[in-house]
């Protein structure tokens, strides 16, 4: 009824319920009551924080009282079926839920009211993310950056957007996997996306989600483009390429070509002369030779082959350019790779593992 992540749990409870309804089949006295949060400062509610119970209240599930528990508790009993479900439902709060409301629930929510609501969010689909998208870029940046952070203070409670920092981690902030379904859904009815459930995970920050937005507006609702050139001609493509976060690009593997093709020749040149050599001092001497080694091998080769006229100088000759050929092709890779080093080391980097404990193992 509430939520996944509890797999050993929800198996054990199945377990339980098949038992009731076995045991009422042989005539025999059972019953398996699957409660809601019932607040009795034990048990696994006891853990909830207040944004936690707000956000289940927001979905329709609000947090059982004391008396109402022991209420419903005493009306299960008397029920005839092995199986009961002592919940609160908030039917006007569950209507208004911008997720998909589970399967057990959809009872509860009239269905002509949740069509009527199916309707009216396809018929407003597409006109979020055209408006956005037609914004400047400057002014779509602010207006998707403050509708972000205003989302994320509503999932966690605050009052206002300034309490929510454009590049404060979301961790810090509290979030947690229901949360950042939460801001998924609110996120996707706003915009009109269909944002992926990894958001939250993917894009650490407000600032961070912001220029993914950005992105996927940008790539569902290309700009037509004001010249006579059109989306297609060079300004199209220039106003396309500026409307791109360069997060994206880079996560895309785009940035490095981008930034070869932009190089000046005599800039990059200059570059290279200088790089050539502390990557190839780098590389591993099994796999490639010091070019300059392998310059000065060729050139001695022809030279000896000029004063001894010997027919075995092309063959040396080839042996050298083809050296000289991989030197080359192993620098540019080790350059390449530089670069991406280079362009990551700002990134966020975690290495993600799990270890657990039993008796007699580890």
């Amino acid at each position: 009824v509430l939520t996944a992540g509890q797999g050993n749990y929800a198996a054990a409870n199945v377990f339980l319920d098949a038992l009731a309804a076995r045991r009422r089949a042989e005539g025999l006295p059972a019953t398996s009551m699957a409660f809601g949060f019932w607040d009795v400062g034990a048990g696994l509610g006891q853990y909830l924080s207040e944004v936690d119970r707000r956000r289940m209240a927001s979905q329709g599930l609000p947090v059982l009282s004391y008396e109402a528990g022991l209420e419903l508790f005493a009306a299960g009993l008397d029920r005839a079926e092995a199986t009961v479900v002592p919940l609160r439902v908030d039917t006007a709060a569950l209507r208004t839920r911008t997720d998909e409301v589970p399967a057990l629930l959809r009872a509860l929510a009239p269905t002509v009211r949740r069509a009527a609501a199916a309707t009216a969010g396809t018929e407003r689909e597409e006109a979020p993310a055209q408006r956005l998208a037609a914004l400047p870029p400057a002014e779509r940046h602010r207006t998707v950056l403050q509708l972000v952070r205003s989302q994320v203070a509503a999932v966690l409670g605050h009052g206002s957007a300034e309490a929510i920092g454009p590049d404060r981690a979301f961790q810090e902030l509290g979030f947690d996997s229901l949360a950042a379904t939460e801001l998924r859904n609110q996120l996707n009815t706003l915009t009109g996306l269909r944002l992926p459930a990894t958001l939250v995970f993917d894009h650490p920050n407000a600032l961070a989600v912001t220029e993914f937005v950005e992105a996927e507006l940008a790539a569902a609702h290309p700009a037509s483009g004001d010249g006579t050139d059109g989306a297609d001609g060079e300004d199209g493509i220039r106003r396309a390429l500026r409307s791109i976060p360069t997060r994206r690009l880079r996560d895309a593997g785009l940035m490095d070509v981008l930034l070869e093709l932009a190089e000046d020749d005599t800039a990059s040149a200059r570059e290279e002369a200088l790089a050539d050599w502390e990557l190839l001092d780098a590389a591993d001497p099994d796999d490639v030779r010091n070019e300059h080694d392998v310059r000065n091998e060729h050139d001695a080769h022809n030279e000896r082959g000029e004063h001894e006229g010997n027919a075995g100088t092309s063959e040396t000759a080839a042996t050298s350019d083809a050296a000289l050929h991989a030197a080359r092709a192993e620098t540019a890779r080790l350059r390449r790779d530089n670069r991406r080093l280079t362009a990551a080391q700002h990134e966020p980097i975690a290495i993600v593992g799990m270890a657990c404990r039993y008796p007699g193992g580890v």
